[in-house]
């Protein structure tokens, strides 16, 4: 450890700090060490020459709050021989290697991070950053080599000897941040954190854990902390009233979320055993259905952070969305596909999906100028599509009729858990309509609602004719 970082770190910062990864995430319920766990991580190396790190908060003024990340450098790093220059909030160290706090809050601050080159790119609070601005300043993690001699080693050489000393430091992005926050989601999808069977936190609720092996995530809580006053960390907890921010700071629970325009509550859970359906009192048989695919294609590729508010979304996919409808009118969520594909690289999907299902009477999209290419290639390719005009661009209009339907109790998801479900609840339950966020699902599912609410006539006679706004 290097002489910069004050104090041993605990076990679980430890392993954070041992970590060969290049990208790995530490933290969970608050009082962990995640801030110190981040700092000593960055701080690794800045006894060698060259070496360059960089931490980002969303503002440098949460940076400099009490107890936040540069306010605790200031604290570790103030009579050392290191230099802080505060225009450039950049601590340069003998060495000649710098550590650096930045901050991302508006639309383009990311590039002014397009020419520096890092070593080590720290988040702290992930959660609350835009995932592409966090991306595009991830591409800023490299090494260059000697400029005279570039791979071959020159023993006289000076920058040489630097370049050669810096190529054994590993690159590394590290990230920290507690559940909750602008991000919620896609960072629960970035390091894959999910419910693990069986397991208990210490104190004796679910444990969420990440399952990404290549982002590893070290999970961590107050009891990991010896530096912290667990007890009156305890009475801060049971004096707040906001219960689902009570368990994501105390337990790290990255499964409870705060609603968004579709309320947990109103959500029905289906079952199902093999071509049998349990749905409350009810019980169908396949048979007994009408069936439907709902797609929403990915956006363009060319879409690149800062450009549009719409290229803040995390990387647009396609949804598929297989549903049902049973002779009660219930729209039946039976499965969701997700790609990282744009509409003609999806084919494969949709037809992949309609083997699984060939009851499928049709494949609806939303049909604009903007997609008639789209539709007309989808076509071309021997799918059914049936084209939906949207009667306003507004998303959260749109989404009314799903939301009506899903409060009156007609919209039904699966009990059984999968990662497709957790997935499609996690963007439904946490969806307010905000332009930044994912809602290729939401999308899937407002058309689907839409359907079923034009749809006048009965169910025994849906038919190209009857489909609303059928093109």
């Amino acid at each position: 450890m290097t002489a910069y970082i004050p104090h041993k770190p605990t076990p679980k910062q430890r392993a954070f700090l041992l970590l060969p990864h290049r990208e790995a995430f530490f933290g969970g319920a608050a009082g962990g060490g995640k801030s110190d766990a981040l700092l000593m991580a960055a701080l690794q190396y800045v006894d060698i020459p060259g070496y360059n790190a960089i931490i980002f908060r969303k503002t440098m003024a949460d940076a400099a709050q009490p107890q936040s990340i540069l306010f605790r450098a200031r604290q570790w790093l103030t009579g050392t021989d290191a230099r802080f220059d505060s225009i450039q909030n950049r601590y340069f160290f003998p060495s000649g290697a710098t550590l650096s706090f930045g901050g991302l809050k508006n639309v383009g601050d990311a590039y002014k991070y397009q020419g520096p080159e890092y070593q080590f790119i720290g988040f702290d609070e992930f959660t609350q950053f835009y995932m592409s601005d966090c991306e595009f300043v991830m591409t800023r993690l490299r090494r260059q080599k000697c400029p005279f001699h570039n791979k071959v080693f020159n023993d006289s050489c000076k920058s040489c000897h630097q370049y050669h000393l810096l190529s054994k430091v590993p690159l590394r992005i590290r990230t920290a941040s507690n559940p909750g926050g602008f991000s919620h989601i896609q960072v629960k999808k970035r390091y894959d954190i999910g419910l693990i069977p069986g397991k208990k936190t210490p104190n004796g609720k679910p444990l969420y854990a990440g399952r990404n092996l290549k982002r590893p995530h070290i999970p961590s809580w107050m009891y990991d902390n010896p530096f912290l006053d667990q007890e009156e960390y305890k009475e801060i907890f049971l004096g707040m009233e906001d219960h689902v921010t009570r368990e994501q700071l105390e337990s790290g629970d990255w499964g409870i979320s705060e609603d968004g325009r579709f309320k947990m509550s109103w959500c029905q859970r289906y079952d199902q055993l093999g071509t049998l359906f349990k749905l409350g009192p009810h019980q169908y048989s396949e048979s007994d259905f009408h069936h439907f695919m709902m797609i929403d294609c990915a956006a363009s590729k060319d879409s690149t952070p800062g450009r549009t508010s719409l290229t803040k979304k995390l990387a647009s996919h396609t949804a598929l969305m297989f549903c049902s409808v049973t002779p009660r009118r219930d729209l039946i969520i039976r499965e969701v596909e997700r790609h990282q594909k744009e509409a003609p690289d999806a084919v494969d999907a949709i037809r992949g999906m309609m083997r699984r299902y060939p009851q499928v009477q049709f494949v609806g999209m939303e049909y604009t100028t903007m997609s008639t290419h789209l539709f007309q290639l989808l076509q071309t390719a021997g799918l059914p599509m049936r084209g939906f005009s949207p009667n306003t661009g507004d998303k959260i209009q749109r989404s009314v009729d799903a939301q009506n339907r899903m409060k009156q109790g007609k919209i039904w998801f699966p009990s059984a858990p999968s990662r497709w479900s957790e997935d499609l609840d996690g963007e439904i339950f946490t969806w307010t309509g905000h332009p930044h966020q994912t809602d290729d699902q939401v999308d899937c599912l407002a058309y689907s609602a839409i359907y079923m609410t034009e749809e006048s006539s009965g169910i025994g006679e849906m038919s190209a004719s009857s489909l609303p706004s059928v093109v």
